[in-house]
């Protein structure tokens, strides 16, 4: 019944314009949606939450209307288990959100309960390829357009880590993660359909070297789980695809060699232009340069910036420092780990002291203790349980991947993404859709294992 509904309301439009017009307003859409969290930095501010979740949630219920359908299956249903863990956390916000008063927690509540499985079941019966295709088009758009306004308008490289306008160069890490998940299932789409993928080279080398720069360990973490499952995943398929075995071991030793000098020259041209050709951009225009919080008007040498980059990269490791390498994260992990309960808490973030820090209204820092914290030790199970699932059904895909059943392409981006939100999501504390881009990448596509086909 709730199928036939949803169905009736959201094909009407799709039915009756051609695809070529759905792929456009549903690239156009994801353009926007994936641009919202340095958009908000850029122009709104940080305390946009209430702005940010209802433009996002808007989007993603009109993209629902341009879905265009596929009717090679006859019934789509929930995976009761899936199903049940994200109505847990949806639900679990609700109670704490009346509980609480707290009106942020409620609009988490809706988009748990309401719409992530609602657009689940929607994509689950479009066309999947044409789906995650304008998503991650609609992604490397988003960060062309950031990389753009960054030289142009964002401050250069200094000795303090790389911050572009948003400044916080963990935004910067995180953002590329989604950028290299979606150069990455593109590479892997076109090598499966024997395409070129220079484009996608180009912004996946651009990516790596703003993570690098911006020093984020956690994300270039993540980076590097995310192209080394593309290329491994890569080997079924040129061996599928090759008569010979000679004939393998070009292509894929082509292409490895392809993203490690095009991400060593891209890290040269990045670095040389945020810093001399950066310098001459500020001096054209002035006025519209985004200052930033620190000073960007040092003499920056290589070899100053390479000794830096090994000092921030290896920071509390040599003195096994779990605290120091962690940056401060296993104190407030900590403390909020002894204050979780059945029930959450009104406030999200707490204020924390320890050893001559002090933290203001920070945040847990990892997505499992933050959702255990806020909305009760239930969602926070539930949390936890559900991305071992994820990780089970993507293990299970990767095994019968190298038995001869080549994934398809759209299932190699939500294991990509998958990849990028687990690692992240162990440092941050970024679950919900739209003000986290990690996380709206992975909840939009996680309905590729949620709702099952026949």
């Amino acid at each position: 019944m709730t199928q036939e509904v949803i169905g009736k309301y959201t094909e009407f439009i799709s039915s009756k314009l051609s695809e070529k017009y759905c792929y456009r307003i549903i690239y156009f859409i994801s353009v926007i949606l994936f641009s919202i969290s340095w958009i908000n930095q850029l122009i709104i501010g940080p305390n946009s939450f209430r702005l940010t979740v209802s433009v996002g949630a808007l989007l993603t219920i009109i993209m629902l209307f341009f879905v265009p359908r596929e009717q090679h299956y006859k019934e789509y249903r929930f995976n009761k288990i899936y199903l049940a863990l994200i109505l847990i956390v949806g639900i679990s916000y609700l109670v704490n959100g009346l509980y609480f008063r707290v009106v942020g927690y409620l609009a988490i509540g809706v988009v748990f309960s309401v719409i992530v499985p609602v657009f689940h079941l929607s994509f689950s019966k479009g066309n999947r390829v044409f789906l995650s295709t304008a998503i991650a088009n609609g992604v490397l758009t988003s960060f062309v357009l950031f990389t753009v306004i960054a030289v142009l308008f964002g401050p250069g490289l200094s000795v303090d880590q790389y911050a572009a306008f948003v400044k916080n160069p963990n935004t910067v890490g995180i953002y590329m993660t989604i950028t290299i998940a979606s150069s990455s299932y593109l590479i892997y789409k076109k090598s499966y359909d024997g395409g070129r993928f220079y484009f996608e080279i180009i912004c996946m080398g651009t990516a790596i070297a703003m993570c690098f720069f911006a020093q984020s360990r956690t994300s270039l973490l993540a980076i590097l789980g995310e192209v080394t499952f593309m290329l491994v995943v890569l080997i079924p398929v040129y061996i599928t695809k090759s008569e010979r075995h000679r004939d393998f071991c070009k292509k894929f030793i082509a292409i490895l060699l392809l993203i490690c000098l095009s991400t060593v020259l891209l890290t040269v041209a990045f670095y040389y232009t945020m810093t001399t050709v950066k310098k001459d951009i500020a001096k054209i225009i002035p006025n519209l340069q985004i200052k930033a919080t620190y000073s960007d008007d040092v003499n920056l040498t290589t070899k100053k910036i390479v000794d830096l980059s090994e000092s921030r990269l290896s920071k509390g490791i040599e003195k096994k420092n779990k605290d120091t390498f962690t940056s401060g994260r296993v104190t407030i992990w900590n403390d909020f780990y002894t204050d979780l309960s059945i029930i959450g808490h009104p406030q999200e973030g707490k204020d924390i002291a320890f050893k001559g820090r002090v933290y203001k209204s920070t945040n847990a820092h990892n997505v499992y203790l933050q959702v255990a914290y806020s909305a009760g030790i239930m969602a926070g199970i539930s949390m936890i349980i559900l991305m071992f699932i994820v990780i089970k059904d993507s293990f299970v895909a990767f095994f019968y991947h190298w038995k001869g059943s080549l994934i398809k392409p759209e299932n190699v981006f939500l294991i990509l993404t998958s990849i990028g939100f687990f690692v992240v999501s162990l440092t941050s504390g970024g679950y919900m859709l739209y003000t986290y881009c990690t996380a709206t990448l992975f909840w939009l596509l996680l309905f590729e294992f949620t709702v099952r086909k026949e």
